[in-house]
């Protein structure tokens, strides 16, 4: 898109306006993508890390191991 971009008189043309709409769309629908995944993420940690983190990182094991 970028090299597009700097050709100005293509991106006047009707295809031009046209290849810079469906980019948009695209990206607008990535970002969605994307941050709908971070929220799904985040909703599931927030469950999950209070019981995470009551759990024993370390254990002692018994003398002679």
């Amino acid at each position: 898109m970028l090299r597009l971009h700097t050709k100005e008189a293509l991106m006047q043309t009707e295809l031009g306006k046209q290849i810079k709409s469906y980019y948009l769309r695209v990206a607008r629908e990535m970002k969605a993508f994307e941050d709908g995944k971070f929220n799904e993420w985040k909703l599931r940690t927030e469950q999950i890390l209070p019981t995470l983190q009551k759990r024993n990182v370390l254990r002692e094991l018994p003398f002679g191991e």
